[in-house]
């Protein structure tokens, strides 16, 4: 999950160089750029919010006793993520085409 929420916010050093400013992105929902603009607002909050948010639904198959294959521990986590991160993409490229 690191991969699909912090390090793409990583690569904007510049945006986000202290702990109060990853707080604001992520915590508070705050991203902004030099001109005040809310594209980096869509284009890494709204990802990483519905990547954990994808995680933590599709852990819901896992107390179920079905012995599946795709239930068994990370499976489920996983794909839910990625699918929840290309919500978020497409939420927010929905938006920016708006």
């Amino acid at each position: 999950m690191s991969c699909l929420t912090v390090w793409p916010a990583s690569i904007f050093a510049d945006v986000v160089p202290s702990v109060q400013t990853w707080l604001d992105v992520f915590v508070r929902g705050a991203a902004r750029d030099e001109r005040g603009g809310e594209r980096l607002h869509r284009w890494l909050v709204w990802p990483a919010r519905t990547t954990v948010l994808g995680c933590w639904l599709a852990a819901i198959v896992l107390p179920l006793d079905w012995d599946r294959p795709w239930q068994q521990w990370p499976v489920p986590c996983v794909y839910g993520a990625l699918l929840g991160y290309a919500l978020g993409l497409a939420l927010a490229a929905l938006s920016s085409w708006r």
